[in-house]
C-alpha cells in the first residue's frame, strides 16, 4: 500500500480542510524537502477528491502549491474550480499557470474557462493554435466541433466531427464524435439517410452497446423515416432496459403513423403504468392517443396533473383544450365543471378556460350562459379556430339561426374563418 492510500485510509473522515492540513503537517514538512512525500501528497488529493471530498482535496492542493507551486498542482486548482463553476477562480489559477510551460491540456482547460467567460474570440483563437500545433488529436477536433455547435454553425461542427469518424474511428473519442454528430444531424433537423446509414454501418467505429446507443439511431432513423428501422433499433434498446420511458414513446409514435390501432394501444397502456406524476412526456402521449381515439379517463387525470405543473401558459392551454373536448366527447359535464373550476383556481389566466365553460353549459343545455362564456372566447381571441363554427352550432342546435346566420360574413379572413363555417347550411 502506497503511502497515498495508507493517509487516505486514516484521514478520509478529517472534518473539513484545516483540520486534515494540521493532521498532515509532518509530512508536509518532509515535502518540502523530499519530492517523492510531494508525489504522494498530490495522489492523496487526488484520492480524496475522486471520493467525493473536494474539501479535502482543494485545502491539500493549495497547501502543496504554497510548498512549491508546481504546473500540476496549478493545473488540478483550476480544473477543480472549472468543475465546481467557480469560472473566475479558474481563471486566475490559469494566469498563474501563463509563468509556467503549459501543457496542451492546460491550453485546452484555458480554451474552456474563456468560452464560459463569453469570450469566444479568445476560445477560438486558443483552439485553433493548439489544433495548428498538433493536427492528429482527436480531442481537439471533438473540442472544435463543439464549439462550432454553441455558434450554432452545424455544418463546420460536422466537417470536425467527419474527421475524427473518418480518421481517428479506433480514438476515446470516435463513439462520442458519432453520438454528437447523429444529435447535431437530429437537432438541425438535416439528416442524411446515406450517411447515417454509413454511420450505423461502419465497423471501424466503436459498437451500439447501450440503451443510449440504440435510442439515439432509432430517433435519428425515424427523423428520416425510416420508421421500420426505427422500431428495430428502439426494440433493441428497450431490450437493454426495460424501463427506458423514450425507446416505448418512439415505439408509440411510429404505430400511430402506421395507424397500427392495437400497437399503440398496447404503448399507451404502458407508458400509463410506469410513466411518473408530471413527466414530460405525459402530454406529448396524450396528443397520440387523441390522435387515434384512444384517450382514457386515468390518462386524462395524469394530464391534468401534469397541465397544473406547466408554466407555459400556451402550452398549458392546449392541454386545457385537449381535455375539454375528451369530456365533450364523452358527454361528461360534471367532471369537465369540476376540471374548469379546479383549474381556474390554479393557473394566471382563468379567462383562457372560457371555452371550458362554454362547453360545460353547452352539455348542461344552458344557452345562455354556454353563449355568454363562447363570446367571451372569441372577445379574447382565444387560439381556437373552430370556436365560433362552434358558437354557430349553439345557435342551431337551439333553433336560433338568426343569431347564427351573420357568424359566416363577420368572421371572414379571420382564424375562425374555416371551411366549415363558410359550408354551414342555414335554413
Amino acid at each position: 500500500m502506497s503511502l497515498a492510500q495508507e493517509l487516505f485510509k486514516e484521514y478520509q473522515t478529517v472534518a473539513n480542510g484545516y483540520s486534515l492540513i494540521q493532521e498532515l503537517e509532518y509530512y508536509l514538512q518532509l515535502a518540502v524537502e523530499e519530492n517523492d512525500t510531494y508525489l504522494e501528497l498530490t495522489e492523496l488529493a487526488q484520492l480524496f477528491g475522486r471520493s467525493g471530498y473536494l474539501d479535502l482535496k482543494i485545502a491539500l492542493l493549495n497547501e502543496l502549491w504554497n510548498i512549491k507551486p508546481d504546473v500540476e498542482i496549478g493545473y488540478l486548482l483550476a480544473q477543480q474550480a472549472y468543475d465546481l463553476d467557480q469560472i473566475e477562480q479558474a481563471a486566475e489559477w490559469i494566469d498563474k499557470l501563463s509563468h509556467f510551460t503549459m501543457t496542451e491540456k492546460m491550453r485546452l482547460l484555458q480554451a474552456h474557462i474563456a468560452g464560459k467567460r463569453g469570450d469566444t474570440h479568445q476560445q477560438k483563437m486558443l483552439l485553433d493554435q493548439l489544433l495548428k500545433e498538433n493536427p492528429q488529436s482527436a480531442t481537439l477536433y471533438y473540442y472544435q466541433a463543439q464549439f462550432y455547435l454553441k455558434e450554432n454553425d452545424f455544418i463546420k461542427a460536422k466537417e470536425f466531427l467527419n474527421v475524427i469518424l473518418d480518421y481517428f474511428p479506433q480514438s476515446q473519442w470516435a463513439k462520442s464524435a458519432r453520438s454528437l454528430l447523429i444529435n447535431t444531424m437530429i437537432d438541425s433537423e438535416f439528416i442524411d439517410p446515406e450517411q447515417l446509414s454509413n454511420l450505423i454501418a461502419n465497423k471501424q467505429l466503436p459498437e451500439f452497446e447501450t440503451a443510449t446507443d440504440w435510442l439515439q439511431i432509432a430517433k435519428a432513423s425515424f427523423v428520416v423515416e425510416d420508421y421500420e428501422q426505427a422500431l428495430a433499433f428502439a426494440k433493441q434498446s428497450f431490450e437493454l432496459d426495460k424501463d427506458n420511458l423514450d425507446s416505448i414513446f418512439l415505439q408509440l409514435q411510429i404505430a400511430v403513423i402506421q395507424q397500427d390501432v392495437t400497437a399503440a394501444k398496447n404503448f399507451l397502456e404502458w407508458l400509463e403504468r410506469n410513466i411518473p406524476i408530471g413527466h414530460e412526456l405525459i402530454g406529448e402521449m396524450s396528443q397520440l392517443a387523441a390522435q387515434m381515439d384512444l384517450l382514457s379517463d386515468s390518462l386524462i387525470e395524469k394530464l391534468i396533473d401534469y397541465t397544473l405543473l406547466l408554466e407555459d401558459n400556451s402550452e398549458q392551454f392546449q392541454y386545457i383544450q385537449l381535455i375539454t373536448h375528451y369530456y365533450v366527447k364523452m358527454n361528461q359535464a360534471a367532471p369537465l365543471e369540476a376540471f374548469a373550476d379546479m383549474m381556474a383556481e390554479e393557473i394566471e389566466e382563468p379567462a383562457s378556460l372560457s371555452y371550458a365553460y362554454a362547453k360545460y353549459f353547452e352539455l348542461s343545455n344552458n344557452f345562455v350562459e354556454a353563449e355568454a362564456y363562447y363570446l367571451d372566447a372569441i372577445e379574447l381571441a382565444l387560439n381556437i379556430p373552430t370556436l365560433v363554427y362552434e358558437l354557430a352550432q349553439l345557435y342551431l342546435k337551439f333553433n336560433e339561426k338568426e343569431l347564427a346566420a351573420p357568424l359566416k360574413t363577420q368572421y371572414q379572413h379571420t382564424l375562425y374563418d374555416i371551411p366549415e363555417l363558410r359550408q354551414l347550411i342555414i335554413e
